[in-house]
């Protein structure tokens, strides 16, 4: 039995006009921590101050999909992928079409309708020409680049949430009855499947993604299990648990990353933990219930947890800096500069200093941003809950 690990049930609302708030602080943000001098600080309340000071500037928006204004909280998971140096990107909807676009414009120039609904993002390999996107058919789709005609169909009895990943003309992806496939890239023929029986206890609504790292697939499972697999073979090099003693919602939801020879992994009930890459050892394990998906990014750690915040962590697993973020669900943090970007289910799109945890620009849509933004070198895209697709200039 599943139920989503999100927040709590809002009162209906009408979608409001785009607004674009940009908050600049005189000091950092309520409820943020920041180590200063061997200890930590509490920080001065947030400020209303507004300034025409920002990171981001809308340069297009499209309408991908109505949910109607009698919805009752909309939902779109999708993330974007781009092609053709950022000059291309491809969407999909929970309507289960696919949409590829003009980076600078915003023209259409292609629209592909799958089986079922689209939750996670495309992956674009160019020097095949196809864009590979799973659908809550249970299929993985390989599209053409150009055209949106589907190459081939890969049918599986479950829904993919996360991204697939690509190696020497192999694809790997995983799906929510803790499944894990690889095929050929070109021709969607099987090669090997992994799987794991999938408790029949809580767990929470989503699922892990993959890292490949040479030849070590790692992926995550309902069972609160991280398994280090061999992206030839499919055949498991190590297993781990990271649920504990816990009994229900042990579950790893959250992609691994891998950074420096250390596994970074998350799971609901048992924290943040770090584990030695080659054999999942464990280093350290900061205990947070409800971690999201890690970003890394040089010498520090970047996470978020439901109800706890955003949280800064040194490799180490000491605590920077946390700023109380009540938002919503959070989803991956990107890292570009100084501004860390995440999402979150109902706060939307959230720009944060990544050396102080200081809020520097926030953009709600209406009803939040319920999946991952794209960050490409000098854009940010994202696709709101209500169905509209945010084309972002960085500044």
């Amino acid at each position: 039995m599943r139920f989503s690990g999100g927040s709590a049930l809002r009162p209906l609302m009408i979608p409001a006009p785009l607004v674009l708030a940009v908050i600049w602080l005189a000091g950092p943000s309520a409820g943020c921590n920041t180590l200063d001098g061997g200890t930590y600080r509490r920080q001065i309340p947030l400020k209303s101050d507004v300034s025409d000071r920002s990171f981001v500037s809308l340069r297009w928006r499209s309408k991908l999909r109505d949910h109607g204004i009698f919805t009752f909280r909309p939902e779109e998971f999708a993330g974007a992928a781009s092609s053709h140096g950022g000059k291309r990107i491809y969407v999909g909807t929970g309507s289960g079409t696919v949409h590829a676009f003009g980076a600078d414009t915003g023209k259409v120039l292609w629209e592909r309708k799958l089986g079922g609904s689209v939750r996670a993002a495309a992956l674009v390999v160019e020097h095949l020409g196809l864009l590979f996107v799973g659908s809550a058919d249970g299929a993985m789709n390989a599209l053409d680049l150009a055209t949106g005609a589907q190459r081939w169909k890969y049918r599986t009895k479950g829904i993919a949430y996360r991204q697939a990943v690509y190696a020497d003309g192999v694809i790997y992806f995983a799906n929510h009855r803790d499944q894990v496939f690889s095929l050929d890239a070109r021709t969607g023929r099987w090669r090997w499947s992994y799987d794991r029986e999938t408790p029949e206890s809580f767990t929470v609504a989503g699922h892990s993604g993959l890292a490949l790292k040479g030849d070590n697939l790692y992926a995550g499972f309902s069972d609160g299990m991280i398994v280090c697999l061999s992206a030839r073979s499919g055949n498991a090099r190590w297993t781990r648990s990271l649920g504990g003693k816990a009994t229900e919602y042990v579950d790893v939801d959250s992609t691994p990353v891998v950074h420096r020879g250390v596994l970074y992994v998350s799971s609901f009930v048992g924290g943040l933990y770090a584990l030695t890459a080659e054999g999942g050892a464990l280093r350290w394990r900061y205990p947070v219930k409800g971690a999201s998906t890690v970003a890394v990014d040089g010498d520090r750690i970047f996470f978020a947890a439901s109800k706890r915040g955003l949280f800064a962590l040194d490799l180490e697993g000491r605590l920077r800096w946390r700023q109380r973020i009540d938002s919503g669900t959070p989803r991956l943090p990107r890292v570009r500069g100084r501004a860390l970007y995440i999402t979150f289910s109902e706060g939307g799109l959230m720009i944060i200093d990544r050396r102080t945890g200081r809020l520097i620009q926030r953009f709600n849509p209406g009803e939040g941003i319920s999946g991952p933004s794209l960050l490409g070198r000098r854009s940010l895209y994202v696709l709101s809950n209500h169905g509209n697709f945010y084309a972002f200039t960085l500044r």
